[in-house]
């Protein structure tokens, strides 16, 4: 950095430092409006010595310093002059636009998906390495839950069923425990699912109990699923319509 650089930067450095001191022994005992202002007002006159540094300056280095701080300076303006501008949203407003963005994703998600029985394409969990090819949607103890049935794909002859409650953050394997192949999901009596192998072997699946079983009508232990977790207080309650 050349002398004349150097000398200045140390003057636009010095300027900067007297004028906010001066700023922050006004603002004491200002009132808020006036705070605003003066800072505006420090801003404006420091862009304005630092322009006619620009305009007298030979050095292109220098210029270039100068001008990257004139733009930084005028940017934190505009946006105090902006936000000075913006009313402040009540939470009614606020929850009223988070509530429409909410609305169009759900829309754009396709939340409401149909329930029962329904094929599933071959890619569905591939990179997981499970090759799921039928699956049961419905709600099982109050949640939305999800059946997914077929094998693996590194041994097809291993067939498995996968347990997935999103509400709770549940998503559990079961291994067909006398594997025939993959496994397809064919017909849902009450939470207990009939399968049926590669091979057309019958196999059963026990939602409540979270087992396989080789009898449908066989009384199992009920397994209790994970607690649901700590509801947090919505602020936006009262403003959502039932």
């Amino acid at each position: 950095m050349n002398n004349k650089l150097f000398f200045i930067l140390t003057i636009v450095g010095s300027i900067l430092m007297l004028m906010l001191l001066f700023s922050q022994n006004q603002v004491v005992d200002a009132e808020p409006g006036f705070q605003e202002n003066s800072s505006a007002d420090v801003n404006q006159t420091t862009i304005t010595y630092l322009k006619s540094f620009f305009v007298d300056s030979k050095s292109e280095s220098a210029k270039e310093s100068i001008d990257s701080k004139i733009q930084a300076l005028e940017y934190k303006k505009n946006v105090q002059a902006t936000a000075m501008l913006t009313p402040q949203k009540s939470l009614e407003e606020v929850c009223k636009s988070i509530m429409l963005e909410e609305t169009n994703a759900s829309k754009h998600l396709g939340l409401d998906l149909p329930v029962g029985i329904q094929e599933v394409k071959g890619d569905f969990l591939g990179e997981e390495g499970y090759l799921i090819n039928t699956m049961w949607r419905d709600e099982y103890s109050g949640f939305k839950v999800e059946i997914y049935a077929g094998g693996l794909y590194q041994d097809e002859q291993k067939g498995l069923v996968i347990l997935n409650i999103p509400e709770l953050s549940f998503f559990k394997v079961f291994y067909d425990p006398e594997p025939d192949g993959s496994l397809r999901i064919t017909e849902v009596n009450g939470y207990r699912l009939q399968l049926t192998a590669a091979n057309g072997s019958t196999h059963y699946f026990d939602i409540p109990a979270q087992q396989f079983t080789n009898e449908i009508a066989k009384n199992l232990s009920i397994i209790d699923l994970p607690p649901a977790p700590t509801a947090i207080m919505d602020p936006c309650a009262p403003f959502r319509t039932p």
